[in-house]
């Protein structure tokens, strides 16, 4: 049986105008982390565990009636982390994100350096999340969806 879980994470959000933008930007960053998320041709997002799909979602994806919300890259996140070093004022936590983001497992010192400071974790909750926005909005503008 599929899954439909619609609930949101917790983290504070930035506020969009759009719902179904705000959906699957959430759904993008979820996707590379727990599950898949399909948006039907209603708006509603389905979000499937890889190992609990049923045959009658399973014939919905096939036929096209279910749209697979991509997940953001790895690369991008990087690229966002980059440029989101530019708004920090603090040279010192600047520095700090800097140099997480230099050598291997850069994301993830980089999230590190960011749970020591929660006002620094928010703005770049806000930076990433407008990002995720823009990435969603220009998905579902495009002919594929």
């Amino acid at each position: 049986m599929a899954v439909m879980d619609l609930s949101v994470e917790s983290r504070p959000r930035a506020k969009s105008l759009a719902p179904l933008v705000d959906l699957v930007a959430q759904q993008m960053e979820i996707s590379a982390e727990f599950s898949d998320g399909f948006l039907s041709p209603a708006g509603v997002l389905f979000r499937l565990h890889e190992f609990n799909l049923d045959p009658a979602t399973e014939i919905l994806i096939r036929a096209g009636e279910l749209k697979m919300i991509p997940a953001i890259t790895s690369q991008d996140l990087y690229l966002w982390m980059i440029e989101f070093l530019a708004f920090v004022k603090n040279p010192l936590w600047r520095e700090e994100l800097q140099n997480a983001l230099n050598g291997i497992s850069a994301v993830w010192k980089f999230r590190n350096v960011l749970y020591k400071n929660d006002a620094l974790s928010q703005e770049w909750e806000k930076f990433k999340f407008a990002h995720l926005c823009a990435l969603a909005q220009d998905w579902l503008n495009s002919p594929h969806t």
